[in-house]
């Protein structure tokens, strides 16, 4: 808190997050200076109490608050030592905080991880923070009139001032086409997103955010090939940075060629990494499309000699589900989330860090919509008009079932067929496409909405016009899809049960190399991720290298079907449901009549307009939980 600081607010904010840092906590104010601090640990590096937080530098000048790990603090601590800077603990949060010191502003180039800090400067009366160039660690903050709020999470935030609960209508068509909320907005009035690659300056009452990071865009004869033996030391070097921690590590294994990739890189690790993989019951997948991952995880795990545990994911969906929307903070409509969130509880048992593949489609072009778009592009006029009209035969009854998860991918191509590359690539990311949008929300909603949900998308997209048509897909995926859904599911459900996920394909010097290569090495013909499948080819089973695209993916058809069919009745013909304001209802109830027919696959945007609604009873409808009053550590500043 910078401005209004209150010792008992701060308290209360910082133990509203308890869940991301049970291992203890601190907390620091200063009446005459206006400004408190607070901070929950979950300790992975120097597990002593000297190296808890907010921590001081030696004079008393800087105080740090800081979440994530700096892989290459090993290395930046001797630079420091050499420079005279003498060191109490063996953390890297005093690394980070004598950086600063030493480097200032500037030590955010020289930072190899994922973090959120904030440094605050009794001399200047300043404070300075920042984010991890891909957005691994979240950072929330709400300005004030004298000040502003920061946190790791906005329920946090709205400790401080209950009004930040107010939800951000005007974003509710960017929710319902991207299933999130594109930064540095969010879903709550008033709380900004700090994006990644980014600095933000408090002083003298103002707010400055710059940004520091860019992923590199090149031009055609600019781009640098790659050799599959180079990419593989990069991706083993990556994987191995990251397992620094004086806890135990763990290892999410799907099955797939990222996350069986990294399992090769650390499969001789000291101490040896623990291997997880998550299984469905045949009844729960026999509405859904997706391969069983434990068959294929146990197959890597054989070969690579690793030992396995398989997590049966069996989610009591109505119970969890208010669970997991409260951790998200945001409405995020991705059915992973509950995926994530209940393999991270079971992982949790046995480790405090988990590594995951997470990233690697977002830089080596692995979703199908990449592929689509890229290869689409060459195609004649005559053959995308044909296309159209062969998919217009396809009953509407056709799911994914039928096509093995092909058929919801074939009907976003056919409905953007005829329209620019980049209006096709939005396309695939539609749960409701903009004509359902504006039939779907009420009139009142409707026009508070901007007139362009794709703004953010279309600004970002056009910086990058001397480079390929693939190269500025990938960067709106890295700029806005990878962090602003994929990691920020990731990071809040992991650490809602106090485990941090680590992203090695995210790698600072891995994705700078990766996006300088040549398309080819990304995509050749239909296969994607081309240059990393030679890079593990070999080392790794081949049923793995040309196993098709998969993940931890939830049986969400089934529980729309079956778990849920009673309680989304209930949810959506309530009181709270109908008094919003929000939505058509006849249209809701027909979205959900088609989907129990088997006229339309709508199950998904079903579970978005059930997460929406969870979210309002969770943090609209009822005052902020009051967090658990456990004893926070007053750290004062050392004495001159």
């Amino acid at each position: 808190m910078v401005g209004k600081a209150d010792p008992n607010v701060i308290r209360r904010m910082t133990n509203a997050m308890i869940h991301r840092g049970p291992d203890g906590g601190g907390y620091w104010f200063d009446r005459d200076e206006d400004i408190a601090l607070g901070h929950r640990r979950l300790s992975i590096i120097d597990l002593r109490p000297e190296a808890r937080q907010p921590m001081w530098d030696a004079i008393g000048r800087f105080v740090l608050v800081y979440n994530g790990e700096i892989f290459n603090y090993k290395s930046l601590r001797n630079q420091l030592i050499s420079k005279g800077y003498a060191f109490q603990t063996e953390s890297d949060t005093e690394v980070l905080l004598n950086g600063f010191s030493y480097w200032g502003r500037d030590i955010v180039h020289r930072l190899e991880g994922q973090f959120s800090f904030a440094v605050g400067d009794r001399k200047e009366r300043s404070l300075f923070a920042g984010r991890d160039p891909l957005g691994v660690k979240p950072f929330m903050y709400a300005r004030r009139k004298d000040g502003f709020l920061f946190a790791s999470e906005a329920k946090a935030l709205i400790q401080a001032e209950v009004s930040l609960s107010t939800p951000a209508y005007e974003n509710l068509a960017s929710y319902l086409s991207f299933s999130w909320t594109p930064h540095p907005a969010s879903f709550f009035a008033g709380v900004e997103k700090l994006p990644p690659g980014h600095v933000l300056e408090w002083k003298n009452g103002q707010i400055r955010v710059e940004q520091y990071w860019d992923t590199p865009m090149l031009s055609a004869a600019e781009l640098q090939p790659i050799d599959a033996d180079e990419l593989y030391d990069l991706v083993r070097r990556a994987a191995r940075s990251q397992l620094v921690a004086d806890v135990p590590v763990g290892l999410l294994l799907s099955g797939g060629l990222d996350s069986t990739g990294l399992l090769e890189c650390v499969r001789d690790a000291d101490p040896p990494v623990h291997v997880f993989t998550a299984a469905y019951d045949k009844e729960q997948r026999r509405e859904d499309v997706f391969d069983e991952d434990s068959s294929y995880a146990r197959i890597a795990a054989e070969r690579l000699q690793a030992p396995i545990t398989e997590l049966h994911i069996n989610p009591d969906v109505v119970t969890d589900l208010p669970e997991v929307v409260f951790h998200l903070d945001e409405p995020l409509a991705d059915p992973t989330v509950i995926v994530n969130y209940c393999l991270t509880r079971e992982a949790a048992l046995k480790t405090k860090v988990l590594l995951s593949g997470m990233g690697a489609d977002e830089i080596f072009a692995g979703y199908p919509r990449h592929v689509a778009v890229h290869a689409f592009e060459s195609f004649p006029d005559w053959l995308r008009r044909t296309f159209r009209q062969v998919m217009r035969l396809v009953p509407r009854s056709l799911d994914d079932r039928a096509l093995g998860g092909k058929a919801r991918r074939l009907k976003l191509l056919a409905a953007h067929v005829d329209k620019d590359a980049f209006q096709r690539f939005m396309g695939f990311f539609g749960f409701f496409s903009q004509d359902e949008i504006d039939r779907l929300l009420l009139p009142e909603i409707r026009r508070i909405q901007p007139d362009d949900s794709y703004a953010i998308h279309r600004s970002l997209f056009e910086k990058g016009k001397e480079s390929s048509l693939l190269q500025r897909l990938l960067y709106l995926d890295q700029k806005l899809f990878l962090p602003c859904l994929n990691l920020e599911n990731s990071d809040k459900t992991s650490m809602a049960n106090s485990v941090e996920m680590r992203v090695p394909y995210l790698d600072r010097e891995l994705v700078e190399r990766v996006a300088v290569i040549p398309d080819r090495q990304k995509i050749r013909g239909l296969t994607r991720k081309s240059i990393l499948r030679e890079a593990f080819d070999g080392r790794i089973p081949h049923e793995i290298i040309r196993r098709k695209k998969t993940g931890f993916n939830p049986p969400v058809r089934f529980w729309v079907r079956n778990n849920l069919r009673e309680y989304l009745h209930d949810v959506f013909s309530s009181r709270s449901f109908r008094d919003r304001g929000l939505f058509d209802l006849r249209m809701v109830e027909n979205l959900v009549h088609e989907n129990e027919k088997g006229v339309q696959d709508n199950a998904l945007k079903i579970w978005a307009l059930l997460v929406l609604e969870t979210w309002h009873r969770v943090f609209v409808d009822q005052s902020p939980a009051e967090p658990r009053a456990e004893e926070l550590v007053f750290c004062a500043p050392p004495e001159p």
